[in-house]
């Protein structure tokens, strides 16, 4: 389902989730006094934020919302893969 822009509604859905990452990583990095111990709490919420995205878009698709089942589905893939990155990442980083 597209809108007037063109932006479908899937887009929308994956693009909010991911900006809504970027934040709470952010202000996760904010409250550490190094940044690898944020990026490790921005991964851990991403993991819990893709967690509940994928479980919202099952019961999505029982209800016949496939257009937010489908973008809520897509945003937990990545956010699954882009948290589990900044995790390792930031590991790798951090001096012992």
């Amino acid at each position: 389902m597209k809108n007037n822009n063109g932006m479908s509604l899937i887009g929308k859905i994956v693009g909010a989730n991911l900006v809504l990452m970027i934040l709470y990583t952010v202000a996760a990095m904010g409250t550490q006094d190094h940044a690898g111990g944020g990026v490790v709490i921005g991964a851990v919420m991403a993991m819990y934020h893709a967690g509940i995205a994928f479980v919202i878009s099952m019961i999505l698709f029982i209800v016949k919302q496939n257009d937010w089942a489908k973008g809520l589905l897509l945003s937990a893939f990545l956010l699954a893969g882009i948290g589990f990155s900044f995790c390792v990442g930031a590991v790798a980083t951090m001096h012992h």
